[in-house]
C-alpha cells in the first residue's frame, strides 16, 4: 500500500509538468511585444482573489487561472498598465482595477509604481526562410 500511495503521488507531481501554458501579460515597447513571465499586477497581494471577488466571477480556464491578463506600456522608462482583460469574455476590467487599487487611470493609463525588481519578459520572434 506505501509503495502504491508513493506512485501516486509521483504521478500527480509528474503532471505539473503538462500543466496548461498560462496567458500572459504583454508589454508594449517601442515597436516590439513582449510577454511577462509573470504579471507585474501579481506583486499586489491577493490582487486575483480582491478582482474575482468584485466581478463574482465563476468561470475559470485552466489557461488562465487568475482571471485576468493585462496590456502594459514602457513610456520614458516608467511602467504604465494600460488594459486588463477578463479572460472569460475579454472585456476590459479597468473600472475593477480602479476599485481594487483605488487609483484611477489618467488617459488611459495608470503608473505601476508599486511594482519593484526586476521584470523578465521573453520576445516573440518570428523568422520566415526561403530555400
Amino acid at each position: 500500500m506505501k509503495k502504491l500511495t508513493t506512485i501516486l503521488i509521483l504521478c500527480l507531481l509528474s503532471l505539473k509538468g503538462f500543466s496548461t501554458h498560462q496567458v500572459e501579460d504583454y508589454l508594449i515597447y517601442n515597436d516590439d511585444t513582449l510577454f511577462f513571465y509573470e504579471s507585474p499586477l501579481e506583486q499586489i497581494d491577493n490582487i486575483a482573489g480582491k478582482i474575482g471577488r468584485i466581478r463574482k466571477s465563476e468561470s475559470l480556464s485552466s489557461g488562465c487561472w487568475r482571471g485576468f491578463y493585462a496590456e502594459w506600456k514602457l513610456i520614458d522608462s516608467v511602467l504604465y498598465l494600460s488594459k486588463v482583460f477578463a479572460c472569460d469574455n475579454d472585456d476590459i476590467i479597468n473600472k475593477t482595477i480602479e476599485k481594487v487599487l483605488k487609483r484611477k487611470f489618467d488617459n488611459g493609463l495608470l503608473s505601476a509604481d508599486w511594482v519593484n525588481g526586476y521584470l523578465w519578459c521573453l520576445i516573440e520572434i518570428v523568422c520566415e526562410h526561403t530555400l
